[in-house]
């Protein structure tokens, strides 16, 4: 089974945790964070806006900021990122 399946499964049964520290992160700003944080979690840019109280647009900009700062381009990229980081520096 490759990581993006293991995410896949471990999130439907509530078992994976990739929540992120500013350690694990560089240079990622609280607010990119706190996105970050959702997109790991499956979470679309639409519910990512709403649960955050920003516009959409908004979203799209910090995921283009976060894409640039961790060196990926694009979300999927980004999630197998921060499921290695989650490896490298467990809670």
């Amino acid at each position: 089974m490759d990581d993006l399946n293991i995410f896949v499964a471990e999130r439907k049964t509530g078992m994976g945790n990739y929540s992120l520290g500013p350690q694990k992160t560089g240079n990622l700003t609280k607010r990119e964070l706190e996105v970050f944080e959702l997109l790991l979690q499956g979470v679309s840019n639409k519910e990512i806006a709403v649960s955050l109280e920003i516009c959409q647009k908004t979203i799209e900009e910090h995921l283009t900021s976060i894409y640039s700062k961790i060196g990926v381009r694009s979300r999927s990229q980004a999630i197998l990122w921060g499921m290695e980081q989650a490896r490298v520096f467990p809670h």
